[in-house]
């Protein structure tokens, strides 16, 4: 599997027939939250107490999921929040 936003210069074809996969960056999160939204949640939760300098909010992570395409996980994380 290969994690790109960058489809449009990738051979997304000729990976496929090779047997790999190319995704993007918020479909590739939104697959590892739905198979194992606990840790994924972990991960986050660390990810947002280690960035200290500057700081990054809750708030400020759910918006950046949506900008890059995990809807899913920024919906689920947002609720989850709150």
């Amino acid at each position: 599997m290969i994690v790109s936003d960058n489809t449009k210069h990738l051979a997304v074809a000729d990976t496929r027939k090779l047997g790999i996969e190319v995704i993007k960056a918020g479909a590739f999160v939104d697959g590892l939250f739905d198979a194992a939204p606990a840790r994924v949640s972990q991960a986050i939760a660390k990810s947002l107490s280690d960035l200290t300098k500057p700081p990054y909010a809750v708030a400020e992570l759910v918006a950046a999921l949506r900008l890059h395409g995990a809807k899913a996980t920024a919906d689920s994380l947002a609720k989850f929040k709150k």
